[in-house]
């Protein structure tokens, strides 16, 4: 069994989470300010991958 989802599997949920990135009221729906820098770290390193692919 595989574990975990590659980017490639993720991406239209990437395509999502970077939309609301950019929506500056949006950390309030991730819960906390943490979770959604989190977020927004794994959307900028989504961005780096599609590059480098």
């Amino acid at each position: 069994m595989e574990e975990g989802l590659t980017f490639k599997e993720l991406k239209p949920l990437m395509v999502m989470i970077g939309n609301m990135s950019k929506n500056e009221s949006m950390p309030h729906c991730f819960g906390d300010e943490k979770q959604f820098k989190d977020i927004t770290t794994l959307w900028e390193r989504y961005k780096e991958w599609e590059k480098a692919s």
